[in-house]
């Protein structure tokens, strides 16, 4: 399996529990989680550093939230 293909697999399935994943899967989709969230967090210092303090309610957000739904899709 392709690193695009396992990406869409599991963002398509990720309601369904069944089955299981092939090992090459189940690892593009973690490098695709690590990267992603690496990408998330330059983009957010990036983006809020100019903004100082008023945005770290926002950043805690959105830097608990996108890993527990990755952990949810990678789940299934």
């Amino acid at each position: 399996m392709t690193f695009g293909a396992s990406i869409a697999s599991a963002f398509r399935g990720w309601i369904s529990y069944r089955g299981t994943s092939s090992r090459s899967e189940f690892w593009w989709f973690q490098l695709f989680s690590i990267l992603s969230f690496v990408a998330l967090v330059v983009v957010a210092g990036i983006v809020l550093s100019p903004f100082g303090e008023a945005t770290t309610d926002a950043a805690a957000v959105i830097f608990t939230a996108y890993p527990l739904v990755l952990f949810v899709i990678g789940l299934a």
